[in-house]
């Protein structure tokens, strides 16, 4: 008997503030400012609406939300 996989969707929306953001948003967003990088890692910080990022190894890099 053959066991079917199922796929979820899932969208991640940050709200906070009055303000909303989806993930695509604030990946877009890191992409634009570090067109050239490889690999990211993204920190959101709402609270100080900023969004904080790690492109190959360079961690002192952050964009406003």
């Amino acid at each position: 008997m053959a066991v079917r996989k199922s796929t979820v969707k899932a969208d991640v929306i940050l709200q906070y503030g009055g303000r909303q953001y989806t993930q695509k948003d604030i990946i877009d967003r890191v992409k634009a400012a570090a067109p050239k990088a490889k690999d990211l890692t993204i920190y959101v910080k709402p609270e100080e609406n900023r969004a904080y990022y790690v492109a190959d190894g360079d961690a002192d890099n952050f964009v406003e939300l």
